[in-house]
């Protein structure tokens, strides 16, 4: 708690396995001292856990990423804002992170954050993806540079190799080095599920994403992601299910409601689905991946005047009611437009969609997966067998 510019933190220490407290305590200091006190909270929860670290690990536990304390707190406002992932907050979480950076420009752990925002802006703010991964690859490589050991860095780099460079090997090797690095990283987890479960890996795609909500149990985006990870396993059920804790979490957040409404458009429940749709467009307007689902829901719904009218009105350049190529592929296929669904598929590939990465084991192709231009394609990704 904040006060007057002193701060004042609780932190407790719990059993897991019943919810005892073994330990307690309050620290009160001036707002300017907040590296110290964190400083200090990881030296003793870690004496009080009985931990035996190496050398090499206490100097990890202890190291401050920024001298800077109002650098560090412009860096937890960028975080708090790319955890809710709308267009609006992603934008604000970009202005903190360069402001963090003017204040200390060998902030690694900052432009390693800068890499996590640009990495999600083509989903949560419809920016294309051209003139986001290679900003994230840059500030990721950047955060690298100048301190190897950052987990964010290498895990924001391994998205943008898995999802804009379809460099399967490379991206795997990233995800790794950064639960090497830090186990506890939960982004780590969720980025590295998706690849996994793109790559038709879907038992060690599910351990992942449920070692991410172990980690952070009141995270939103995680909970949100995992049931995503269970829609391409095809396990539409424990998908709901999924995305629904992060619902009862926040009954506003965005993402969980298009999550939810994926899963139940997967399943078939195509009028569930659109009001999940439908309320997602509610809360942050018509952001392309958002739009472009209602639009599909209503073409498998039999709604298919109302898909089209969102075709026709839709411009297909960046801006409000924007559609992008993979958006268009959906809803054509939904309205057994195979051809006109295969041209917006490759041109999706050509604009290196985020989205063109899933679609060895994304079920909304699956009305394609027996058109020879739908396998010349998959061949061309060169997939992982």
């Amino acid at each position: 708690m904040e006060r007057d510019g002193n701060l004042n933190i609780q932190v407790d220490l719990l059993d897991t396995s019943n919810g005892s407290e073994l330990w307690g305590h309050q620290y009160s200091q001036k707002l300017s001292d907040i590296l110290s006190v964190q400083e200090e909270i990881a030296r003793e929860i870690s004496g009080k856990l009985l931990v035996k670290l190496s050398g090499e690990e206490q100097t990890r536990l202890v190291k401050r990423s920024t001298e800077n304390p109002e650098a560090y707190q412009l860096y937890l406002k960028g975080t708090y804002h790319w955890n809710r992932r709308t267009a609006e907050d992603l934008k604000k979480c970009i202005e903190y992170l360069d402001q963090a950076i003017a204040l200390d420009p060998t902030y690694a752990l900052a432009y390693a954050g800068l890499a996590g925002c640009y990495n999600v802006m083509p989903q949560y703010a419809g920016t294309p993806s051209k003139e986001c991964y290679p900003q994230a690859e840059q500030a990721a490589r950047r955060a690298i540079q100048i301190d190897d050991a950052i987990a964010p860095a290498h895990a924001f780099l391994g998205y943008a190799r898995f999802v804009y460079d379809l460099d399967w090997a490379g991206a795997e090797r990233e995800f790794r080095r950064a639960i090497a690095l830090d186990a506890n990283f939960v982004s780590a987890h969720s980025y590295y599920a998706g690849y996994l479960v793109a790559m038709g890996r879907f038992e060690e795609a599910i351990a992942e994403a449920r070692r991410g909500q172990k980690l952070e149990p009141l995270s939103l985006i995680t909970h949100a992601t995992a049931g995503l990870v269970l829609v391409h396993a095809r396990r539409y059920d424990d998908a709901i299910a999924q995305a629904r804790k992060a619902l009862d979490l926040d009954p506003n957040f965005a993402a969980g409601h298009w999550y939810l409404g994926m899963a139940y458009e997967a399943k078939g429940v195509h009028d569930v689905a659109i009001e999940e749709f439908q309320k997602t467009i509610d809360l942050v307007g018509k952001n392309p991946e958002y739009l472009a689902s209602l639009a599909a829901a209503f073409a498998s719904s039999g709604r298919t005047a109302e898909a089209r009218k969102i075709l026709a009105a839709a411009p297909d350049r960046p801006g409000d009611g924007y559609l992008s190529a993979y958006g268009r592929m959906w809803i054509h296929t939904n309205l057994g437009e195979k051809d006109r669904a295969l041209d917006f598929l490759e041109k999706a590939y050509e604009d290196r969609a985020f989205q063109i990465s899933m679609i060895k084991t994304q079920p909304i192709v699956d009305p394609l997966r027996s058109e020879p231009r739908f396998a010349a394609l998959l061949r061309r990704m060169n997939f992982p067998p």
